[in-house]
């Protein structure tokens, strides 16, 4: 019992959090119950002994999802060992665990193999010597585990961010999360220098000229502004390092999102267009000719509509011959794979809140900075237009998907992978469900209770305890241009003190120079 709740305790804390510890002592664990097999007698006791090693499926199932995670946890030991605010004891755990794999098993390991070989023909004796040492090893790596889970929650949260803004897919959501945690961290943010919201719509250029500047010596943390995905440009600006995520949507679900809101909200003449032929029923109307709220022939192409592949547009694809690259499963295929090699997650806007705590399982991000209130999301009236459901068949379905090919390779290549990700963690969906508690009250609290000044959240397995106040609240009601301004400001105040500071230095040095 005391093998098994130490065993599920080290599942329950190291798992979720993808906690980059050394697992050696584990794996050594299993390997030599595997290399012993063949040796233990038929004695019961011997049997007992190493069958808690030897056959125990479920120390198994965690080995082989440490083998099939291996690529997260070096990612993640990558940017962490990039990172200057984690100790040079934990950067060793972690290229200890990157390197377990190709390590060859080490004396120690083939020494205990033996000795327990030459001990197995002793009977009992051999076996109340094995429990023993069984317990003392398990003594000795709770007490390292445990040291170095203290270490590990004390400084680890992931602050250099790349998040990909796909129009329509809850971003301005997710953006708001991002930039109310760098203000609270002081983080530097990609801004442009202009009072917008938008790097641009269309382009993937991202110019030094037309963005923020940060203090000197001080890096870029985060980018969570709409502009064309573009890894080349992303690398002018960030490490290898960086985290990269996107939030993609059910397309039909996004396309009829992005119809309504550009419609109603933004002067695009073509959506307009289609509007003028379905009054009525625009929703449809567009399934069932959604050429008809599109022009090819616009300024700016494929990038200038929010109704045709547009989140594969904002996550990158390459516009030339775009109607043919529809049925251009090479091109797709292409597309895809270079998407998975280059963003360390792709989110699920249709289960967010499932989304938003993988996303803080990863970064180690405290459950407050994840709390939300949705922003930018369409409003309508009873009698509006809008409200009308599609009515879908067989030859619609299969028609639309046509013209959004792309997109729908893109949602149904990344939904597989977010199910599985989150069917690895461990305590998965009972977080999710403390979470979802968690949110109902802060939005009962910042929407319509007026009384209190502040709520507070009780401490849980997940999170300590915390608290939501008024201006907690506002942040997260605030436009999405709004809260760019307030971050705006905050770096431009904090860029002016370094210029001062930085002149005060100068004069300093000056009257050295010249007493």
């Amino acid at each position: 019992m005391f093998y098994l709740s130490l065993r599920m305790e080290f599942v329950t804390n190291l798992i979720p959090s993808h906690a980059k510890f050394n697992l050696n002592f584990i794996s050594a664990r299993s390997d030599a119950g595997a290399n012993t097999s063949p040796h233990v007698s038929a004695n019961k006791s011997n049997r007992d002994c190493f069958q808690s090693v030897q056959e125990n499926g479920e120390l198994r199932k965690l080995l082989k999802m440490k083998s099939d995670s291996h690529n997260i946890y070096k990612a993640t030991a990558r940017r962490a060992s990039a990172s200057s605010s984690v100790s040079k004891n934990m950067r060793k755990a972690l290229q200890e665990d990157i390197s377990y794999q190709k390590e060859p098993k080490d004396d120690k390991t083939n020494q205990k193999s033996s000795n327990i070989k030459q001990s197995s023909s002793k009977g009992k004796p051999a076996a109340q010597d094995c429990i023993l040492n069984k317990q003392s090893q398990i003594a000795n790596n709770s007490k390292a585990f445990q040291e170095q889970s203290k270490q590990f929650q004390q400084d680890t949260e992931i602050h250099q961010v790349v998040f990909a803004k796909v129009h329509k897919a809850a971003s301005s959501t997710l953006q708001n999360i991002l930039l109310r945690f760098a203000l609270s961290r002081n983080l530097n943010v990609i801004l442009s220098k202009l009072n917008g919201h938008i790097l641009s719509e269309v382009r993937s250029k991202i110019s030094p000229s037309h963005i923020m500047p940060r203090p000197g010596g001080q890096p870029y943390h985060m980018l969570c502004s709409h502009v064309i995905y573009n890894e080349k440009e992303i690398g002018k600006f960030f490490p290898d390092s960086v985290f990269r995520v996107a939030i993609i949507r059910e397309p039909m679900n996004q396309a009829l999102s992005a119809l309504q809101y550009y419609t109603r909200n933004w002067p695009s003449t073509q959506l307009k267009r289609g509007l003028r032929k379905y009054p009525k029923d625009p929703n449809n109307g567009f399934l069932r000719h959604p050429e008809h709220f599109y022009n090819p022939a616009n300024n700016w192409g494929p990038a200038g509509s929010y109704i045709n592949n547009r989140m594969s547009i904002d996550l990158g694809f390459d516009q030339k011959n775009f109607d043919a690259s529809k049925r251009n499963q090479t091109k797709i295929k292409s597309f895809l794979k270079r998407l998975d090699n280059e963003f360390d997650m792709v989110l699920i806007c249709d289960m967010f809140d499932e989304s938003m705590v993988l996303l803080r399982r990863y970064l180690k991000w405290p459950m407050k900075d994840i709390i939300y209130i949705k922003v930018n999301a369409a409003k309508q009236e009873n009698n509006s237009v809008w409200r009308h459901k599609p009515i879908l068949n067989t030859t619609i379905t299969k028609s639309f998907r046509q013209w959004d090919a792309i997109d729908y390779a893109l949602y149904e290549h990344f939904l597989p992978i977010f199910l599985k990700k989150i069917k690895s963690e461990v305590s998965f969906q009972e977080e999710v469900k403390v979470f979802k508690t968690i949110q109902k009250k802060v939005s009962e609290f910042c929407l319509h209770d007026q009384t209190d000044q502040n709520l507070s959240i009780s401490k849980n397995a997940w999170t300590n305890e915390f608290n939501i106040s008024r201006s907690d609240c506002k942040l997260m009601m605030q436009t999405e241009r709004s809260l760019t301004s307030i971050v705006r400001q905050k770096q431009t105040e904090r860029y002016q003190r370094y210029l001062k500071s930085r002149l005060v230095k100068t004069k300093s040095q000056q009257t050295q120079a010249h007493p």
